[in-house]
């Protein structure tokens, strides 16, 4: 047996001899994935892992199961097989295809009102109540984390604060159960919602 690491360096036309293209396809399963093991019988080499060594399709039918349309290919070589099927195209051009232009300028321009990301409300003026409600649910965001023990509790900025003093970064992020990124990023809040609070 070959480790795959090893075959998946010839060429691609060595590596896609053993292509039967004439043959029909076999459409079982729909997930190439499911192909690994045989196409690795086949080939006589180990089953990949990750994403770099991909089952790819000669007959551009991602469908497909039979052994002899499919060879193990790159990322790069999966990728250029699918664009060589014209079917990577973006949500737009398949909304355009699948409900002509007219409806998917409707569907876009309702989905651009209904967002959902608040950005419609971008310019509006808020209401004192609107803010204190998005105010409070950051806070909510950045003091609520996971301990160690699984268990949710929430951490006043105060806190934050004089543990990072204490205890630096890196050892308050582990007694925190913390990245030293996500704790950083909850001292600097922290720092800055408290200057903006003495600020008012």
């Amino acid at each position: 047996m070959e480790q795959i690491e090893t075959y998946i360096l010839r060429t691609k036309e060595e590596r896609q001899k053993h292509l039967k293209l004439d043959e029909a396809c076999i459409e079982r399963g729909g997930n190439s994935s499911y192909c690994r093991g045989l196409l690795a019988h086949i080939h006589d080499t180990s089953i990949p892992s990750g994403k770099k060594i991909h089952v790819c399709h000669a007959c551009h039918n991602a469908k497909c199961s039979n052994p002899w349309h499919l060879y193990w290919g790159t990322s790069s070589e999966n990728r250029r097989d699918f664009t060589a099927t014209g079917q990577d195209k973006s949500i737009w051009e398949r909304s355009v295809e699948k409900h002509g232009l007219q409806k998917a300028k409707e569907i876009n321009s309702q989905n651009a009102i209904g967002n959902k990301n608040g950005s419609g409300n971008a310019g509006n003026s808020k209401s004192e109540e609107h803010k204190n409600k998005i105010s409070k649910a950051i806070s909510e965001k950045y003091e609520t984390f996971t301990s160690l023990g699984g268990r949710k509790r929430a951490l006043p900025y105060e806190d934050i604060i004089n543990i990072v003093k204490e205890k630096g970064f890196k050892d308050a992020a582990i007694d925190l159960g913390l990245s030293v990124a996500a704790l950083k990023g909850r001292y600097y809040n922290a720092i800055k919602a408290l200057n903006n609070a003495d600020v008012m």
